[in-house]
């Protein structure tokens, strides 16, 4: 695929749901984001990269976020269980997102979405309907995920990609946090 444009935007998207493990969202974005910057300075990258956050996200609000917003990347933290996904509002068909997500992409043209990172439990199934549209997709396959765990795999890839590695070796370091994490690509 064509390198992204640049500069380019992170949408972080999250949400803690009653009855659930509280994840500890703004613990790993704020850890992803200065493990993005770590190696170059957050001064160096400020011109070229941005970092949204929506911690509390509803399916609404993280599509309106896709359209407004333009991300070039979207991470995605949140319970999930086999089919779906767990944001503000209750379960949500993990097919059913995948179709509002890949709709909107397929009309953003450059802008569109290059990667997901669907760091969730059990979310094989939401990863490989993206991957039908989304250059790039990582997600957790059919089994649980640990919140340090995934906490520690976002760190550890934003800290790759920021010193300017590639997908492949920045996913690679981070997926020895987790073994079952998967890179979908064409």
């Amino acid at each position: 695929p064509d390198p992204p444009p640049s500069p380019f935007t992170v949408l972080f998207v999250g949400a803690n749901v009653e009855k659930q493990l509280p994840l500890d969202l703004e613990g790993e974005m704020e850890r992803m984001k200065t493990a993005f910057h770590v190696h170059f300075g957050a001064v160096n990258w400020k011109d070229f990269a941005f970092f949204e956050h929506d911690c509390q996200a509803r399916a609404t609000s993280m599509m309106e976020q896709i359209m407004g917003g333009e991300p070039t990347v979207l991470h995605i933290a949140c319970h999930g269980e086999p089919e779906r996904v767990h944001l503000k509002g209750g379960p949500l068909d993990s097919t059913k997102l995948a179709v509002s997500i890949l709709a909107v992409n397929n009309e953003l043209g450059a802008r569109r979405i290059r990667l997901v990172i669907a760091n969730a439990c059990m979310s094989g199934e939401l990863a490989r309907k993206l991957s039908e549209g989304i250059d790039f997709v990582i997600h957790h396959g059919k089994v649980s995920v640990g919140d340090d765990n995934a906490v520690m795999f976002s760190s550890t890839l934003y800290r790759g990609l920021g010193r300017g590695l590639s997908l492949w070796a920045s996913f690679n370091a981070a997926r020895l946090s987790s073994d079952p994490y998967e890179l979908l690509f064409p």
